[in-house]
């Protein structure tokens, strides 16, 4: 397991991307939550995934994420902080 440093959040754990399942939330920079909500398309180099966004309900249909990208997948809450 690596880590990464989300901007206004820290160093936090990431996974592999190919243990993305959906119902999983990807926390990026600045506490933006995404759930994954379909898989796409699955090679043994990338993955395509549609994501919804949680705070505004945007569904972006393809999203293209390669083998070496690791998202930080957020199951309770931990590490999503509130943006005033």
């Amino acid at each position: 397991m690596s880590e990464t440093r989300l901007i206004n959040v820290g160093v936090v754990p990431t996974i592999s991307n190919k243990k993305l399942v959906v119902g999983d939330r990807i926390v990026y920079n600045y506490g933006f939550v995404y759930r994954v909500v379909g898989v796409r398309k699955r090679t043994s180099k990338s993955r395509v995934l549609i994501l919804k966004a949680e705070s505004s309900g945007k569904v972006y249909d393809s999203r293209f994420f390669d083998k070496g990208f690791s998202p930080v997948v957020d199951e309770h809450n931990k590490y999503v902080r509130v943006r005033s």
